[in-house]
């Protein structure tokens, strides 16, 4: 049987992946490979969509905490966003499109990022391919 994770019901701010809590409210940061998913309040389908291909990719990853996973929630986007946090991710990131999703290796040097639900599309799996290969080897 293959592992689900979803979205939590969504609210403005940045949630972080724990194994065994669940998502919990906050940034958790530690020396590991980490992916970003930036989603708006009103995408809660495509947040569950791209979670579960993370998860469904990288389940044994994230569970034994080689991978965090955090997402990253705004109204809309850094223009409507009470979570002072997640806007300055969107801004710092320049999110323009929802779905994003942003990987960085362990040592903080980005892996690469898909912006946009046509480049989420084509490019996730690639993505995913390099924090699997980071996280089990420790090699970009």
């Amino acid at each position: 049987m293959t592992e689900t994770l979803s979205c939590p019901e969504l609210a403005e701010g940045i949630y972080t992946y724990q194994p065994g809590a669940g998502w919990v409210r906050g940034l958790r940061e530690g020396g590991k490979a980490t992916i970003l998913v930036f989603v708006n309040v009103f995408c809660q389908h495509a947040c569950n969509d791209i979670v579960q291909r993370i998860f469904s990719k990288l389940a044994g990853l994230v569970n034994s905490g080689a991978v965090g996973l955090v997402l990253v929630v705004c109204t809309r986007f850094r223009r409507v966003c009470s979570d002072s946090d997640a806007r300055r991710l969107f801004m710092i990131y320049n999110i323009i499109a929802s779905p994003s999703v942003i990987a960085y290796a362990s040592n903080g040097i980005l892996l690469g990022s898909a912006k946009g639900s046509l480049r989420v599309e084509r490019e996730l799996d690639s993505l995913l391919d390099r924090v699997a290969a980071h996280a089990a080897t420790g090699v970009l």
